[in-house]
């Protein structure tokens, strides 16, 4: 019995130093985990430490297209403004502005009027007198001017400039005629120097009415298409001078955050 019991504690004392032995060990693994986890491990053999760093990311704005003003308009013109008013009238009310008068006959010419057909300048002067006071002149002259053998085209044309208001915004149509084209090409570059000396915008006219089906037989007048196309240049340039650029809001930034690692 004395040596039984001998051995019996002996197994007890050992069973002992072996479950002291591994939770020693347990607690130094516990130990290793928890300061890697705090990134407290000190030696050449660091174990990987998660970092944070914004990054800031610039939004691009929208595209904004350019804000069109409404503005009064006068017309004056010959005989192409005259077949397409309606049309004309349609199409500057659609976009926003006022129409204050068209003044438009056949045969009119710049500054050489007659006791049947008033000039451009005669149109000026009446609607000046009755009040009319636009902040936007489109002038749709200068076709039955060409080959003007009296004061000439670009005398004429100052003529008409030297008479609008100071101050006004004016809009000039060029000429097309089909099968006179020298003619045409030296009264639109007299209409291109003068309207850089005056600050005017020119609607190119001659560049529509060379497409197929805008012009009558004489190579002049207007088809039905053919005025759509008129009234839908004079409209453009209205806007044209019109138009100011859109208050665009300052770009915008987003902040993302960035996740690395270091060793």
């Amino acid at each position: 019995m004395g040596m039984r019991r001998v051995a019996l504690v002996f197994v007890v004392i050992m069973i002992g130093v072996l479950v002291s032995t591994q939770a020693g060990e347990t607690d130094d693994a516990l130990s290793v985990t928890r300061s890697a986890a705090l990134g407290d491990v000190s030696g050449s053999d660091q174990m990987p430490v998660s970092s944070v760093t914004p990054v800031t990311t610039a939004v691009p704005s929208s595209t904004v297209a350019p804000v069109i003003v409404p503005r009064s308009v006068v017309v004056v013109g010959d005989s192409l403004t005259a077949s397409a008013q309606g049309k004309i009238e349609d199409r500057i009310a659609a976009a926003g502005h006022t129409v204050v008068a068209i003044d438009a006959v056949s045969g009119r010419r710049m500054a050489s009027g007659s006791h049947r057909v008033n000039s451009g300048i005669d149109a000026i002067r009446t609607l000046q007198a009755q009040g009319v006071a636009p902040e936007i002149w489109v002038i749709a002259l200068g076709t039955n001017d060409l080959g003007d053998s009296g004061i000439g085209f670009a005398q004429a044309m100052q003529a008409v400039v030297d008479f609008l208001p100071d101050g006004v915004t004016v809009v000039w149509v060029d000429t097309w005629i089909e099968g006179r084209d020298a003619e045409v090409e030296r009264a639109n570059q007299n209409i291109v120097e003068i309207a850089d000396k005056n600050d005017i915008f020119v609607v190119e006219w001659s560049d529509r009415g060379t497409e197929p089906g805008f012009l009558i037989s004489d190579g002049v007048h207007l088809t039905e298409a053919g005025k759509d196309a008129f009234a839908d240049q004079i409209v453009a340039g209205i806007n044209a001078v019109s138009s100011r650029e859109p208050v665009v809001p300052a770009p915008t930034s987003t902040t993302a955050v960035e996740s690395t690692e270091s060793s």
